[in-house]
């Protein structure tokens, strides 16, 4: 007999859930038998797939040690000294991104240039150091923590993500029904000097997968989908380029009331006001002083993201709450002096 005991990360679960996650080669079917026949019960009675767990349950798996192994994916793996040392390093640089932190979701500031998650052989993401910075091991947990909003590779900024499956549920939840409010701020190039004005803004757009590109029209068209998104000036800005030319920008902030791939960067590209250094989404004129000032990545900055709850939400006692990151350097010094 095996005995597994619910933790405050486990809390919310269903029996049925829960089960899956620690017999994860089992197929679905076999789990509920178990639960049928009482090879799993819930603390020390019978019970039903979908009863939900609280802290401090106990499930008891009535399998043989065979059976319980056959269907478990809950080996550990061994890490040599080099391996250790990356996550030591990972838990360094973690650390030092931390914004806020409970025990169902940690807010982190991602720097431009690290993938959110899903790198490639060579790369590391935030969410692998996440993981270590956590001390996740499949072995040892069963909800794996992972982050519930994504930034493209040189955007930097504020990302949340799960610890507990309350966590995961809630933070997924809101950012797919929209629940929160997420404001970016971006360095945008001027037309005929001068900036958007403040307002919501409605346009379509459709996502080229071909070439991870989106693209945008001022009218509904097959395959498109409506964007709104809200553009609110703070300046503009006046700086020098290396030939002496004065150059003005502007810096906006963005709240997303949509949400969809490159949308702030393909919306302001459309508009005619491309973010600086933005090599997907440009214009010759902003692409040329994008260069001259020595501008390395997309100026866009995820700044701050406000929590709202339905009634009776796991972490309701978020409601209301505004969290920020602060802006990077190139962001602060691309401004110059106020115009």
């Amino acid at each position: 007999m095996r005995q597994f005991k619910v933790t405050k990360n486990e809390e919310g679960l269903s029996v049925v859930k829960l089960s899956g996650k620690l017999l994860s080669k089992a197929p679905a079917s076999l789990i509920f038998k178990f639960i049928r026949n009482r090879n799993i019960e819930l603390n020390g009675k019978r019970t039903r797939p979908e009863v939900s767990l609280k802290a401090g349950d106990e499930l008891s798996f009535f399998l043989s040690e065979e059976t319980y192994e056959k269907f478990s994916d809950r080996t550990p793996q061994a890490m040599d000294g080099e391996g250790q040392a990356r996550e030591d390093k990972g838990k360094r640089l973690i650390r030092e991104l931390v914004l806020y932190e409970d025990d169902n979701i940690i807010l982190l500031n991602k720097p431009a240039g690290l993938l959110s998650q899903g790198a490639e052989a060579g790369e590391t993401s935030l969410n692998e150091l996440l993981l270590e910075y956590l001390d996740y091991s499949p072995e040892r947990a069963v909800i794996k923590p992972s982050i519930c909003n994504r930034l493209d590779k040189n955007t930097s900024g504020l990302i949340a993500a799960g610890k507990s499956a309350a966590g995961l549920a809630e933070l997924n939840r809101g950012f797919s029904e929209r629940y929160f409010k997420k404001v970016y701020c971006a360095i945008c190039m001027l037309r005929e000097f001068a900036a958007p004005p403040k307002g919501e803004y409605r346009a379509y757009l459709k996502k080229d997968h071909k070439n991870n590109k989106a693209l945008v029209s001022d009218a509904p068209k097959e395959g498109y989908q409506e964007i709104r998104t809200a553009f609110s000036p703070e300046g503009l800005f006046d700086v020098e380029a290396p030939d002496g030319q004065r150059l003005k920008l502007c810096r906006l902030n963005a709240e997303l009331i949509t949400g969809k791939p490159h949308q702030i960067r393909a919306h302001l590209k459309f508009l005619g006001f491309p973010v600086l250094g933005d090599r997907k989404y440009f214009d010759p004129l902003s692409r040329e002083i994008s260069e001259e000032l020595g501008v390395k990545r997309q100026l866009l900055h995820s700044f701050s993201l406000k929590f709202h709850f339905p009634e009776g939400s796991a972490l309701s006692y978020l409601e209301g709450r505004e969290f920020a990151a602060p802006l990077p350097e190139d962001l602060e010094i691309k401004t110059g002096r106020r115009a």
